[in-house]
């Protein structure tokens, strides 16, 4: 059975703020990225990760341009269709279209409900991202899911912020979407939109700011325990293997998949961009 009006109009909202966020999310943040590449400033430059590298569109701007309207198209594809797909999913299976959120507003959280709520997230997220990240990474002959699947987001050997989520749908489904979701699904009507909404935003720009080739100082992401820096998934880019974790390094440690990492930077901090594999090899890393 349907819900009533108010619960279809919160499940509405729900569902098409979810949308709007990944999409509008997608042209703002990677406009600005636009700009910050293309100005080359020189306080900027210097936290240039690989600063021996040459940003793509210098290397082959026909390709470049070749690849970055279809990692568009496919990002706004993923942010529009799964995301409905997979929202649509949740409401049918778990909450028989009643989405257990609060959204009034005597509901909203006091700081340290809305920081838990957060922390937990974060957690979930980065948790299940490594499993599945890692399970994408499997190249058994039997069960390739690095070749059907994960291979798309490694044409990107040198990654900028539209890397962040340009994927194979079935990949963005059970790899990208679904990770960010488990906290809010466990918590359910502990959970207020208004988290959800706060949440939602973290997710996009910590993602963003990984794969965007800066390794800047001031993000609040490196304020995160354990947490990692654009440099640890620069890694994986250019090693095509370990750094499987989002936020942190904890589960990439306890499961020994960046001991690679940990080798190339003992101290486990900023990139030696000698460190990170030279021009050319970018076919021999994603097979």
């Amino acid at each position: 059975m349907l819900p009533g009006n108010l619960l279809m109009t919160n499940t509405q909202f729900y569902v098409i703020y979810i949308v709007w966020l990944g999409s509008s999310m997608i042209v703002q943040l990677n406009f600005v990225y636009w700009m910050i590449y293309r100005a080359e400033l020189p306080w900027i430059e210097q936290f240039k990760i690989e600063k021996d590298q040459p940003w793509p569109w210098k290397v082959d701007p026909v390709a470049w341009r070749t690849l970055v309207v279809k990692s568009f198209w496919q990002c706004m594809f993923n942010n529009t269709f799964i995301n409905v797909m997979m929202l649509s999913l949740y409401c049918h299976v778990i909450w028989n279209w009643q989405i257990p959120f609060t959204f009034d507003l005597e509901s909203i959280p006091d700081s340290w409900t809305f920081l838990k709520h957060i922390l937990i997230c974060i957690i979930c997220e980065d948790f299940c991202f490594h499993m599945t990240h890692k399970a994408f990474h499997c190249k058994h002959k039997f069960f390739n899911l690095y070749g059907w699947f994960h291979k798309q987001h490694h044409e990107y050997m040198h990654p900028v912020s539209i890397t962040s989520e340009y994927a194979h749908p079935f990949e963005y489904a059970f790899g990208n979407h679904f990770p960010s979701f488990v906290g809010m699904l466990l918590l359910g009507k502990r959970m207020h939109i208004w988290t959800i909404m706060v949440w939602g935003t973290i997710r996009i720009l910590e993602t963003h700011d990984g794969h965007s080739g800066y390794e800047f100082p001031w993000s609040i992401f490196r304020l995160i325990p354990f947490g990692s820096d654009a440099t640890y998934h620069i890694f994986h880019h250019s090693k095509n293997v370990g750094n499987y974790s989002s936020f942190m390094t904890i589960w990439d440690t306890i499961f020994d998949s960046n001991s690679e990492f940990y080798e190339a930077y003992p101290e486990g901090a900023r990139v030696d961009e000698h460190a990170l594999p030279q021009p050319g090899r970018e076919k021999e890393l994603i097979k």
